[in-house]
């Protein structure tokens, strides 16, 4: 039979590794929004041109085809978008917000991503993460698509 000593003990273990995991969730979702909040200050300095002004022919100065905005990491270069309803926006994809959890960083707390060199291209599609092939769900050879260094954001501007 365990003491009531010992129960505390462990219990007071166990909430201070749920405090720190706690904590450093935090610090990774303040990163998070940092990033997004940064590329959507950043993306709002451009003008608005419309599907239908830019399909006419119109004059619509502020019309980029891309957007390069600095963030804490470096520059990132997002491209303009359609939107259905016929608008655009700017979209920066593969923004790394921690470092890929592999080698010494596997399960552990995750930690800040850094910075990059040059313009990083925000326009590339995403990694997916590591998951089972859908062949294995239709009686399938067993598969792991994905890799380990999907911890990236997307972030599409108004």
């Amino acid at each position: 039979m365990m003491t009531g000593k010992r129960r505390r003990r462990w219990g007071n273990d166990a909430v201070s590794r749920r405090s720190r995991l706690r904590a450093s969730g935090m610090k990774v979702l303040v990163a998070l929004l940092t990033v997004w909040l940064t590329v959507l200050a950043a993306a709002q300095e451009y003008g608005s041109c419309t599907a239908s002004q830019v399909k006419s022919g119109e004059s619509c100065a502020e019309f980029e085809v891309r957007k390069t905005v600095q963030l804490q990491q470096g520059l990132i270069e997002g491209a303009r978008l359609e939107a259905e309803g016929g608008g655009f926006f700017y979209g920066f994809k593969n923004i790394p917000f921690a470092k890929p959890p592999v080698g010494e960083l596997r399960f552990k707390e995750p930690q800040p991503a850094g910075a990059w060199a040059g313009v990083r291209n925000g326009s590339l599609p995403m990694p997916k993460c590591p998951q089972f092939g859908m062949a294995m769900f239709k009686g399938g050879e067993v598969t792991v698509e994905g890799e380990e260094d999907c911890l990236h954001l997307s972030v599409p501007t108004p």
